[in-house]
């Protein structure tokens, strides 16, 4: 796990002192998917007969609005420990364990770069987003909603890459041969230790499920079945529907390897599980994420069979 890809010492620009600053892997891993979708989405336009340059307009007006509603969305999740930062310096901070215990973390929510993203509040801010711009530039929604979905998968692979590098989205304590222990500092390795007035004094650091991973090989494999039905759709917005299907499937089937808690469980509850042979009891339940994949499914399931209905047969 590498969450600083590098760093820059500090530097004069115009009289003003900048720096040292350091570049987060997370970050440079998103903008390096989006940035990809992007080049696909654009591929896409061009076959469909949609204007290009309006297409990459809307990539960025998504990725913007994306991440004011990822951001937004983690925020409203997390608002406790944000409080906690800005109103208890002396608490552990939650949000940053590489910041000083005596450091509070108030300003921490803009940075996005640094992980703190919640995913469908990024799919709902750039949908609203992209939907009134389309209306705007009179954009066949459903074609344009092809586009778009059908490339976001792809892009959303190398973005869990930045979050396996961040430490953020990881898994349940495992056993298996796909286990990965994490580095003193991180995430997962400060949820496996005890604190002592905000200091590790002893940590597990056992190997855990690499559920990036999963999602990323996932989101792989909805790129390539979308990119199958954009040959062989029977209607506009087909490719669109099937990703709203497959990626809530994928979603809420990681959920259940997923160990950081702090993600939002609506209902949680004790189960018991082994690691070498020695018992230990973990927290799970059902998470915010699966629910909101619940409704997303069974409507993209009910708009799917509506539309297939009066669909061309396929030539």
């Amino acid at each position: 796990m590498h969450p600083i890809l590098f760093e820059l010492d500090a530097f004069d620009l115009f009289g003003f002192a900048i720096g040292p600053v350091s570049v987060h892997t997370y970050g440079v891993l998103v903008a390096a998917g989006f940035a990809l979708a992007t080049f696909v989405g654009a591929r896409f336009a061009k076959q469909d007969g949609i204007d290009v340059g309006r297409a990459l307009d809307l990539a960025f007006w998504a990725l913007v609005s994306g991440m004011v509603g990822a951001r937004l969305m983690y925020s409203v999740v997390n608002w406790r420990a944000y409080a906690d930062a800005c109103s208890h310096p002396e608490k552990p901070n939650l949000l940053n364990f590489n910041l000083p215990l005596d450091a509070p973390a108030c300003w921490d929510i803009f940075k996005f770069w640094e992980g703190g993203l919640v995913w469908y509040g990024g799919l709902l801010g750039a949908l609203l987003a992209c939907s009134l711009l389309a209306r705007r530039w009179k954009l066949p929604y459903a074609k344009t909603a092809d586009i778009a979905l059908g490339a976001v998968p792809l892009g959303h692979a190398i973005g869990r890459l930045g979050c396996l590098c961040a430490g953020c989205c990881y898994g349940q304590i495992s056993d298996g041969p796909l286990g990965l222990t994490f580095p003193p500092g991180s995430m997962p390795y400060m949820a496996q230790s005890t604190l002592e007035h905000g200091r590790v004094i002893a940590s597990l650091d056992l190997p855990l499920h690499p559920t990036q991973l999963y999602e990323a090989t996932g989101e792989l494999g909805i790129f390539l079945i979308l990119l199958a039905v954009r040959h062989w759709k029977r209607f506009d917005g087909q490719v669109a529907l099937g990703f709203l299907i497959l990626y809530p499937l994928l979603r809420s089937t990681v959920e259940f390897f997923r160990g950081d808690y702090s993600r939002g469980l609506l209902v949680s509850w004790k189960a018991s599980g082994s690691f070498g042979g020695v018992p230990y009891q973990y927290t799970t339940g059902i998470s915010s994420a699966q629910v909101v994949s619940l409704f997303v499914v069974v409507g993209a399931l009910l708009w799917m069979a509506r539309l297939l209905k009066h669909a061309r047969p396929r030539s």
